[in-house]
């Protein structure tokens, strides 16, 4: 891909002015990225448009701004309440929303080695569960081309994950809310969180949920986009006391 420019809705589009936009949405929202953060969400943007022409990872037809917005800045969002730290899982990652798109923010805080590389046990890490190996093949693209450190695709699905523990767990639009309450929990490590991203206004089925499976609610966000006013809300929610 030319990095100088990107491709939506037909027209060529410069990489700075896709990084001001992402910047400045960013900014409405309350975040502040990193020097570096919005030109790597620029490049990130511009193989999710290219390679979307062939491989179904969003919506066609969406205009930059329209992708920026649904899916960037969404993502972006949850840096206030969920920054990844300790083992991170994206279930159903897809096209790496969120999971990849807060790791391409936040690579500058992360706590990596001298050689950019860090392990399980030396720092933050993340793993981006993608049963289909067409958005999986998309995923290691995106890795190839900006190298962030500590991230994994695995081609598989939730089931081949158990007994192992996260300590935070992140999924979009991969489970009717609830059902990803259920599923995540079981994989959650002790004070561990899991973050429910909702469109809808299941809040009180969640939260139901949630006193089941004895998790505590640790967050709660609710945000507008800033250009088409779409409403969205974030709980997380803590394994333990």
């Amino acid at each position: 891909m030319n990095t100088a420019t990107l491709l939506g809705g037909g027209d060529r589009v410069e990489l700075a002015t896709v990084a001001e936009s992402i910047r400045a949405g960013a900014s409405a929202l309350g975040i502040s990225l990193a020097p570096e953060a919005p030109r790597r969400l620029a490049v990130y943007t511009g193989l999710l448009l290219e390679w979307n022409k062939r491989v179904n990872l969003i919506a066609r037809g969406r205009e930059v701004e329209e992708v920026i917005e649904r899916h960037i800045l969404d993502s972006l969002a949850l840096i206030a309440v969920a920054p990844p730290l300790g083992r991170t899982l994206d279930v159903g990652s897809g096209a790496g929303l969120p999971g990849l798109v807060l790791w391409l923010a936040l690579v500058d805080d992360l706590d990596s080695g001298a050689d950019g590389s860090c392990s399980p046990r030396s720092g933050p890490h993340l793993r981006l569960l993608e049963p289909n190996h067409k958005r999986a093949a998309f995923l290691r693209a995106v890795l190839r081309e900006l190298v962030p450190p500590a991230v994994m695709v695995s081609e598989s699905r939730l089931e081949s994950l158990a007994g192992e523990r996260f300590d935070l767990l992140l999924s979009r639009a991969a489970f009717a809310p609830s059902e990803w309450l259920r599923r995540g929990a079981e994989l959650l490590a002790p004070r561990g969180r899991i973050v429910v991203m909702l469109a809808r206004r299941d809040h009180e089925e969640v939260c139901a949920v949630a006193a089941e499976l004895e998790l505590r609610q640790v967050a709660e966000q609710r945000f507008e986009l800033p250009l088409g006013k779409a409403r969205r809300c974030n709980l997380v929610f803590a394994n333990g006391s």
